[in-house]
């Protein structure tokens, strides 16, 4: 590709809406409208209220050049400037199920009208705009980056001279966060111009004076965001900038925020790295560390918040040299606090109506022979197609968005977290481990209706018809291609246990055969699930972890992908009820096998058995059917 090509820069490719009006392709428009001349928009400090100025003049839409210039100017400044992806700065403002506002690929039939606003526009924030837009239309068109930084600038001076009128916020001047946008966005441009590189003196000396600034009217959140700024382009060297935050967040009040304390002590660890200074990068990650330990022990509110922060001072220890004794101490507290945290948790109860579904169930199952009950069992739920449970929890997360915000932790029983999802909204889009979230939360319901409804209804169904033995359930397993052969009695006898109502004995019995079945699988189909260690010369057959990391697609093409998901859910994932590896550690507690976790992961194994053979029922029925009724 190209320079002059774009790169991508839409930040809309998972939403391709159209706009919601026609916007002007022909700057001829523009004769009807002159954006120079609206009233106000010369004080406009901010693409807010530019764009609130601009869309004032947007009349109804009759087609008219001047309502297609209107619409064009307003949609050019709705647009958010998203200064922490610098490759897709202009996203969005609005995305909802029925559209969107505007986006930058809406503009790209509407180039020359970019061109031309950037050319004539006085208001340095339009100008500003249309010149970076048309810059990243063409990337050969260095000219226009020039100018978007100049205006950028340009708009920063006249804020802080109050040409420009902040409104309400005023009293923020140039520490106002919409001009650190500009800044942000100007240094971003500079270092995007790969031939023509600009005269960055200007521009740095702009943004050091606006950390200057921010340390003497001690803000400390400025302070904060121009320090990375400075460090993140070289605008400061690295062991000044450290220095200064050092000496800014000691001459602080001490009743300052303790998360400003934190990052501080932390900005200044990152500079001293830059610079090469170790060992004072260490010094800034301790404080850092006991910033967190002090409010983790004496300001936090509940046990959970007291946890999560000596998990961040633990972690912040980690790799410092002679702080390995005070990270012990801390790891110790941490166990201590995280012991209380189950006790601010509680549960919640919805009641649901199941009668009709067990009371088909009992009818389906009745007066039947042994072996059509198991074949009927094995097909009691089917394992559901993971792309439908990916779109499922988008659309609870858009439509629930509270319900997935904030970020998540999930806790084994002693309050440790042993996972973290993000939280469920980002610019409109959908973080992944918020979906995996999502879908276990959706998963967990399912599995207990089913467990509820279906499962346990026949099984009860068929212990009180029929002596569910082991000895009789060996000749069914045998015929099965899940089922290594000399394991076929064992899993019979786990799954009798089950039938039997012994959930416990069922689920530590058949969990550990999972492995041995996947492997069974894998082998009859040519596949090599063993690795060889070069080194010592030898061979040992890899973990089923290490099977659905290394060898997923061999997985899903002998299983189906829908299938190895659902393994993955319920034995294999953190989010999830995390069998194997709870009942590898004993971790279980003795209700658990009761549950319907516990209960489910025993049919999915029964189901993965047993399923296979249910087309061939009627042979099987002729070859097995005598055992089994007897």
């Amino acid at each position: 590709m190209s320079e002059s090509e774009s790169e991508s820069h839409d930040g809309d490719t998972d939403t391709p809406r159209p706009a919601p009006r026609q916007l002007s392709t022909d700057v001829e428009d523009f004769q009807s409208f002159d954006v120079n001349l609206v009233a106000g928009a010369e004080r406009a400090a901010t693409y807010h209220q530019l764009h609130t100025l601009l869309a004032n003049e947007v009349g109804q839409d009759d087609g008219s050049p001047r309502s297609r210039a209107a619409f064009t100017a307003a949609a050019l400044t709705s647009m958010f400037l998203r200064e922490e992806d610098p490759n897709q700065p202009f996203g969005p403002m609005f995305v909802f199920n029925t559209g969107r506002s505007a986006a930058l690929s809406d503009f790209r039939d509407s180039r020359e009208v970019v061109r031309y606003l950037a050319d004539t526009a006085t208001h340095p924030l339009l100008k500003a705009r249309c010149a970076d837009m048309y810059w990243l239309f063409d990337r050969s068109k260095g000219v226009y980056a020039q100018i978007a930084i100049r205006s950028y600038l340009s708009a920063v001076h006249r804020v802080g001279d109050l040409e420009l009128d902040l409104g309400f916020a005023a009293d923020q001047g140039r520490l106002h966060p919409d001009v650190k946008k500009y800044i942000t966005r100007a240094l971003q441009v500079a270092k995007g111009l790969r031939r023509q590189k600009p005269d960055l003196t200007a521009l740095h000396a702009l943004c050091r004076s606006l950390f200057d600034e921010a340390v003497i009217r001690k803000e400390a959140h400025a302070v904060l965001s121009y320090g990375r700024l400075c460090l993140q382009h070289e605008v400061i060297v690295p062991g000044d900038l450290a220095l200064a935050l050092e000496e800014f967040i000691v001459e602080a009040d001490p009743s300052a925020s303790f998360h400003f304390r934190v990052e501080t002590w932390r900005l200044a660890a990152s500079c001293h790295h830059h610079a090469g200074n170790q060992a004072d990068r260490y010094r800034c990650q301790a404080e850092a560390a006991e910033e967190l330990a002090r409010h983790a022990l004496k300001g936090a509110s509940s046990a959970m918040v007291s946890a999560s922060f000596l998990m961040d001072a633990v972690r912040q220890l980690q790799g410092v040299p002679g702080k390995r004794e005070r990270r012990a101490q801390l790891k110790e507290k941490l166990l201590q606090v995280q012991s209380s945290a189950s006790e601010e948790m509680s549960t919640f109860s919805h009641e649901i109506d199941l009668r009709e579904i067990i009371e088909d169930t009992n009818s389906r199952f009745s007066d039947h022979t042994l072996f059509d009950q198991l074949m009927a069992f094995a097909v009691l739920d089917f394992s559901p197609a993971l792309d439908e449970l990916e779109e499922k929890a988008r659309e609870t997360i858009k439509q629930y968005p509270l319900s997935s915000l904030f970020p998540a932790v999930i806790m084994d029983r002693d309050g440790k977290v042993i996972e973290r999802a993000a939280g469920g909204l980002s610019m409109g889009e959908v973080s992944e481990s918020a979906i995996t979230h999502k879908i276990e939360q959706n998963e967990s319901l399912r599995r207990h209706l089913v467990v509820s409804g279906r499962i346990e209804a026949a099984r009860r169904v068929i212990a009180s018809s029929h002596v569910v033995e082991g000895e009789k359930l060996v000749h069914l397993f045998r015929q099965s291609f899940f089922v290594p052969p000399e394991l076929a009695h064992t899993f019979s006898q786990g799954v009798a246990r089950f039938f039997q109502g012994d959930f416990t004995s069922a689920l530590y019995i058949l969990t550990p055969l999972l492995e041995a079945g996947v492997k069974h699988v894998l082998k009859q189909r040519g596949v090599d699930v063993s690795s060889f260690d070069n080194a010592a010369e030898t061979q040992e057959d890899k973990n089923i972890g290490s099977l659905f990391s290394s060898m997923r697609d061999d997985i899903e093409n002998a299983l189906t992908p829908a299938i190895a998901a659902n393994i993955e859910r319920v034995f294999l994932s953190k989010f999830g009820p995390y069998i194997r590896h709870s009942i590898a550690h004993g971790l279980l507690g003795d209700g658990d096998p009761f549950g319907s976790d516990g209960i489910y992961a025993c049919y999915l194994l029964i189901h993965l058995s047993l399923m296979p053979l249910y087309r061939h029922k009627n042979e099987l029925r002729n070859i097995v059917g005598q055992y089994l009724n007897m």
